[in-house]
């Protein structure tokens, strides 16, 4: 949040400050390092600038500049000082960790992590959970686009998918880029017929994404699939795993279409089944679960007949 200085109209304020803002971007890109402003000048590389500046870049390792952590000083005050420089510059490397650990690179969209950690926060802070849904989504054909045309076509289809998904999004819902081709959507307090109208739109606004990369033609689809959050020891994993059933049905009738988890669609249930099934398998695996109730007990000494030429091994 910026205020501009007494006497500033706001309206040019705001235009000084918009001004300023690209220009720094713009100069943090090219240097990669923290810029102070003691002295504003009336001409610059930032123009003129009735403010003392302090900028540090907010960066992705040591390459790319995420954004930018500014402070600004009206011109009578005292200048900024190393302390200063180097308290901002701990708090943008604390900013870029934040962002990079909660958001994707690619997309901009939530991490899987950040996703369900909020997700669990808002449904924490109801008493039910039976009023969100959840969305999940798969680019149709995408392995396709990546072979033929390149990585980079597949990488600019799955922004302006993420981009989609964004334009869509209202102040109660969350956005996460599950994997690499699959997006997931967090609906608090909407019915399951209300989450299958924004798949829908979704779906739709998708349908108009093609483009023309090189000389071929790109269309842009993804499968779709709804479901209720449901109560339970794990609401929204449960949520999640039979929306990606219901996606992959989607997937099987076609593509390019919204399928809703139903418990009375058998397909589907039987799909859910099989998944929650290996799930508990691996888990039981990985945490020593099973249990020993029969093995038998013979002597290595023993001596098996031979086999008859009837006998073939598999």
């Amino acid at each position: 949040m910026c205020r501009t200085g007494q006497g500033i109209a706001p309206r040019t304020g705001a235009e000084v400050l918009t001004r300023t803002h690209r220009n720094l971007l713009a100069w943090s890109q090219l240097h990669r390092r923290t810029m102070t402003v003691n002295h504003p000048v009336e001409s610059g590389p930032l123009g003129s600038l009735p403010y003392k500046v302090l900028s540090c870049p907010v960066m992705h390792g040591a390459q790319r500049v995420l954004g930018l952590l500014v402070l600004f000083k009206p011109a009578q005050a005292p200048d900024f000082d190393l302390r200063q420089v180097r308290i901002v510059e701990l708090l943008a490397r604390r900013v870029a960790y934040i962002l990079l650990n909660s958001y994707d690179p690619g997309t901009g969209l939530l991490t899987r992590p950040a996703f369900e950690k909020r997700a669990q926060t808002m449904l924490a802070q109801q008493a039910h959970v039976d009023n969100h849904c959840v969305i999940y989504a798969d680019i149709d054909r995408l392995h396709v686009l990546n072979e033929n045309l390149g990585m980079h076509v597949g990488d600019d289809v799955i922004a302006r998918v993420a981009e989609t998904v964004r334009r869509h999004l209202t102040p109660r819902m969350l956005a996460a880029r599950i994997s690499g081709d699959r997006f997931a959507v967090f609906a608090a307090e909407t019915s399951l017929d209300a989450a299958q109208s924004i798949a829908e739109n979704l779906r739709d606004g998708l349908n108009r994404l093609g483009f023309v990369a090189g000389s071929a033609a790109v269309e842009v689809s993804a499968s779709f699939g709804v479901a209720r959050v449901a109560d339970g020891k794990h609401p929204l994993s449960h949520a999640l795993a039979a929306a990606e059933i219901a996606c992959k049905a989607a997937k099987d009738r076609g593509r390019d279409r919204v399928e809703v988890y139903e418990e009375a669609d058998q397909s589907i249930v039987r799909r859910y089944t099989d998944v929650t099934l290996v799930g508990t398998l691996r888990y039981a695996l990985a945490n020593d679960r099973f249990r020993l109730e029969a093995q038998p007990i013979v002597p290595l000494r023993r001596r098996w007949p031979a086999p008859s030429s009837s006998c073939c091994c598999a």
